[in-house]
């Protein structure tokens, strides 16, 4: 009986033995960031001061839309893939327990018994790959690491995005303005050819010339607001809000 004892006890003991190198082995390595924690790096990373505080409020604003979300929402997946990964090895354990109820010694001197057989028989079956490859495990971990690696890259993309489109915006505004004004300008010659052409003071070439080129900035101010405002829509399909609104804010 106490070799029986004794035998279930080295027996046991052995396996928590190898559990703990195999929790040990998929363990190894620096475990993942709490999830957000590399998002909110990333954040911090591209939100360095502006000269102009429009662009970092367009900035924060384009990070808290739902591209940078999905980028986050995908890296918690390739965190739990690698938490998944290191704990696989446990379904690839097999545990068995047998009872022998059956009496194979035989008598020897003086009545006792010269052999002695187990009552019980414990055994488990652990695949040799899972000691000494933990490819799974890696490959998950450097899933992780690509995951952070692009979801930075996307933050640089999209502060360099809206930053340059915000930009563009500024610039395209302006030119309307002078467009506009130059417009104006125009409107007041080809008024006053108009009139000389009526009382017959200058020629058809003089009108006609003078009215193309009214025509010729009317038709450049139309696209320059065009081009603001196509500009316009990208910026505030980035950000989600009207483009006005952030840059009445002080």
């Amino acid at each position: 009986m106490k070799r029986q004892v004794c035998s279930l006890r080295l027996t046991l003991c052995l396996i928590s033995i190898v559990i703990g190198a195999l929790h040990a082995g998929a363990q190894n390595g620096n475990p993942p960031p709490p999830p957000g924690a590399s998002a909110a790096a990333f954040i911090d990373s591209v939100n360095y001061p502006f000269a102009d505080p429009v662009e970092a409020r367009l900035v924060k604003l384009a990070l808290e839309g739902p591209l940078f979300k999905g980028s986050k929402n995908q890296n918690r997946i390739n965190e739990l893939q690698l938490k998944t990964a290191r704990s696989q090895w446990q379904n690839l354990l097999t545990l068995s327990l047998n009872y022998n109820d059956q009496t194979f010694a035989k008598p020897g001197p003086a009545g006792q018994n010269t052999y002695v057989y187990p009552k019980y028989f414990v055994g488990f079956v652990i695949p040799l790959g899972t000691l000494f490859s933990r490819t799974q495990v890696k490959a998950a971990r450097e899933q992780v690491e690509m995951g952070k690696a692009t979801q930075e890259q996307l933050a640089r993309q999209i502060r360099a995005d809206v930053v340059s489109k915000y930009r563009q915006y500024k610039t395209k505004n302006e030119l309307l303005k002078l467009q506009s004004q130059l417009v104006d300008d125009e409107q007041v010659l080809f008024t006053q050819v108009q009139k000389n052409f009526r009382n017959g003071s200058v020629t058809i070439e003089v009108y006609s010339l003078e009215q193309k080129k009214y025509n010729d900035d009317q038709a450049q101010k139309l696209n320059l607001q065009l081009d603001r405002d196509v500009i316009q829509l990208q910026i505030e399909e980035m950000i989600g809000v009207p483009l006005e609104s952030v840059m009445k804010q002080k």
